[in-house]
């Protein structure tokens, strides 16, 4: 029975209170703010479908091999800056749309909480678009109108982590010809309560409601990316990605869901059953001949995991740069392809403490860089920025394309 499942292996997708015939299951919070499933026993009928959907129990690996691996970002520079890395997401989503279909994934709600939406008009899209570093909810409404919107024939477009893409495999039982899946690389997830602290702790600091926010703002550059919020009384945060206390926390991470550390989703046995698109960032050296791809605007990795994924992105191709590049070497510089995320030795006390300490003090006791680390990376920062911008930079790249026979 899944309330009896090991919390390390459980990652609260909720396909569990979806299945059930006689929604006897609930998906509560716990003390970490990470829901799991409670059955009421006095209306459980006993007849296992609950186990049988579960997707952490019935993963299957196999030996699809190797996608094809490109490099990539939208040539339309409003789409790209306004998405978390290449702008790949939006053109996929916008083409389901445009062919009659709908398409689901994570949104901020009014109240600043992540939840699965269904959207079906290309104005609503932007909800979907970027990144948003908090475990997000699926509530069974959402499985049953997936199930629903495919079996009526409309195509449908659904992207979330590994796990939930996973969890709606299992629940759907079966291949689904008008279905296809996007996901992305996986860190993890963090707590939606350690989310909701992080917010009050703000909120009181700026004596306003947060009313949008950007986990991947590109103010400073994609690979300085920082975190905005916008207040309803017109006052903004911004704090790069290295200083600010929830994306180190979840960067260090202290604030992650326990199955996160044991993930299944990983690796080249198990990834291209899972998803028919997956993609992630292009951080590090991928060699690989595209104009632009230093211009600090998102570059995305792109694997094609099967016929539906490559259709799709055959249609989109015409919206995008890409070239094809080794798929050892894109996956080498990406270690959360291969690994799930440690363990953070501060995780246990980190949670012991978050009703008992406010957001910065916790994120000074265990989150926070030493002080030394801090003023390396920052001396860094400045000296790179300061490199780019007499043309050092361009230089240095400009000798090793000569050097290695490509085109300056």
């Amino acid at each position: 029975m899944v309330s009896e499942m090991d919390r390390i292996k459980c990652t609260g997708c909720g396909a569990c209170a979806a299945g059930c015939p006689v929604r006897c299951i609930e998906l509560k919070p716990d003390g970490e703010g990470f829901v799991y499933p409670v059955i009421d026993r006095e209306r459980c009928t006993r007849c296992g479908i609950c186990d049988e959907i579960c997707h952490a129990r019935c993963l299957v690996k196999g030996g699809a091999g190797r996608p094809a691996t490109f490099i990539a970002y939208n040539k339309d520079q409003k789409d790209r800056i306004s998405s978390s890395s290449g702008g790949i997401f939006i053109s996929l989503a916008r083409q389901v749309i445009l062919e009659g279909g709908v398409v689901y994934g994570a949104a901020l709600d009014e109240d600043m909480r992540v939840r699965h939406i269904r959207v079906e008009t290309e104005d609503c899209l932007s909800e979907l678009q970027g990144s948003k570093y908090v475990q997000s909810h699926i509530s069974p409404g959402v499985y049953d109108s997936v199930s629903e919107d495919l079996k009526s024939g409309r195509r449908v477009l659904y992207s979330g982590t590994p796990c939930q893409i996973g969890a709606l495999n299992c629940f759907l039982a079966g291949g689904q010809d008008n279905l296809v899946t996007v996901s992305f690389i996986c860190r993890g997830v963090p707590s939606p309560l350690v989310w909701e602290k992080y917010l009050d702790w703000q909120q009181g600091r700026k004596r306003s409601k947060v009313r949008r926010a950007f986990f991947r703002n590109k103010d400073s550059g994609w690979s300085d990316f920082s975190i905005k919020l916008l207040f309803e009384n017109g006052q903004t945060y911004r704090r790069r990605h290295t200083d600010d206390p929830y994306l180190q926390a979840f960067l260090k991470g202290v604030c992650l869901r326990p199955a996160c550390h044991s993930c299944q989703y990983k690796g080249e046995q198990i990834l291209p059953y899972c998803t028919d698109i997956l993609l992630a960032d292009k951080w590090g050296e991928v060699s690989g001949d595209l104009p632009g791809i230093g211009d600090d605007k998102g570059v995305s990795l792109v694997f094609l995991h099967s016929k539906k994924g490559y259709s799709l992105w055959d249609r989109i191709s015409e919206q995008i740069r890409f070239t094809e590049v080794d798929f050892k070497q894109a996956v080498s510089v990406n270690i959360s392809y291969r690994v799930p995320a440690a363990v953070s030795e501060h995780r246990d006390a980190f949670f012991s403490e978050l009703n008992a300490l406010s957001f910065w003090r916790l994120y000074k006791k265990y989150a926070r860089s030493p002080f030394k680390t801090r003023l390396r990376r920052n001396a860094y920062r400045i000296a790179y920025k300061t490199a780019k911008k007499i043309g050092v930079v361009a230089a240095v790249k400009r000798f090793r394309n000569r050097k290695a026979g490509k085109p300056s």
